[in-house]
């Protein structure tokens, strides 16, 4: 892929919960994500969201930017009004609650 190829694109996965993911570099290092939620009483909707912006997006006005992203998701997309029309957000009732925990490790094998 051309790091300056002028495109940004955010995908997801299908619902992961639990999940895990790891970025494995050449050299054996890895980085590693694992996540797992309390479920709650209608399940749970967590995704990973995998961003990635190849200098088509900036966000602040100033000069696009070249970057990845790996974002446990609680809906698709991003913009809540979507997710919810789309029934893929996660909508709490009044006094509900949700819990999950994020893990991250970095593993050396270079």
């Amino acid at each position: 892929m051309t790091p300056r190829a002028g495109w940004a694109v955010k995908l997801f996965t299908e619902v992961m919960d639990p999940g895990s993911v790891a970025l494995v570099a050449a050299n054996g290092d890895a980085l590693r994500l694992s996540w797992s939620s309390d479920g709650g009483a209608n399940g749970s909707l967590l995704r990973l969201g995998v961003w990635l912006n190849y200098t088509g997006w900036s966000g602040d006005g100033g000069p696009p930017l070249c970057n990845m992203g790996l974002e446990p998701c609680l809906g698709m997309p991003d913009a809540l009004h979507q997710a919810i029309a789309a029934g893929t957000a996660l909508v709490l009732n009044p006094g509900e609650e949700r819990r999950w925990q994020l893990r991250v490790d970095s593993v050396g094998r270079g």
